[in-house]
């Protein structure tokens, strides 16, 4: 079943940052039940687009600096580690 178009078959490469199941468990289950249907179609796709970094990075690259990227949609993502944090600036 596919929830969410993404073509990610334009060239380049890829990282995907997935959220953690303890992440996972602090979104609302209206929020998780609305994603899920017809209607959160849309904005399923661009939370996940957001979670997928233009090109290859290690967690070594993580771990010795904060990193800035850009998100497959356009926006600037900030990625640390100890602890692993996603956009917490």
């Amino acid at each position: 079943m596919t929830i969410a178009e993404i073509d990610l078959s334009i060239p380049g490469e890829f990282t995907l940052l997935a959220p953690t199941d303890d992440a996972f468990s602090l979104v609302p289950q209206d929020t998780v039940k609305f994603l899920l249907s017809p209607e959160g179609k849309g904005t399923l796709a661009s939370v996940l687009a957001y979670h997928v970094l233009l090109g290859i990075f290690t967690l070594d690259e993580f771990e010795k600096r904060d990193y800035l990227s850009l998100s497959f949609e356009g926006r600037p993502v900030s990625v640390t580690v100890d602890p692993v944090k996603f956009n917490c600036l």
